[in-house]
């Protein structure tokens, strides 16, 4: 859809939107079954990726990543996904504070959160 709308790659619009205003500069789209940096996962033998325990065989994916598009996801280093992750912890603890306002539960995404409140006095 972000395609059709601006006309631009998934990927370009991905880079120009988020990693170049959070200025992560080890973060790549998972787009080829070599990605530089990326070490080895195990998935189990009994995975839905081929049945293989390693997703490394020598350097090289099991899968390509690419079937997915956008959805195959992006490879970031430590120090790229760690932002990245204290931005969605800091999202959700802002956003069921604010829809607390003051109940014990707020309602999030669909789902009940238990708040923790404080009653004044």
């Amino acid at each position: 859809m972000l395609e059709r709308i601006t006309g631009k790659p998934i990927d370009d619009e991905i880079r120009r939107r988020f990693l170049v205003p959070m200025k992560l500069t080890n973060t790549l789209p998972s787009d080829s079954r070599t990605l530089p940096g990326v070490v080895q996962g195990y998935a189990g033998a009994q995975n839905p990726f081929g049945g293989r325990d390693a997703m490394l065989d020598g350097g090289v994916m099991i899968v390509n990543p690419q079937f997915e598009g956008a959805g195959g996801g992006y490879a970031a280093s430590a120090a790229d996904a760690f932002p990245l992750g204290q931005q969605r912890i800091s999202a959700a603890r802002f956003t069921a504070t604010r829809c607390s306002r003051g109940r014990r539960v707020a309602r999030r995404r669909g789902c009940s959160v238990r708040a923790r409140t404080t009653a004044s006095a």
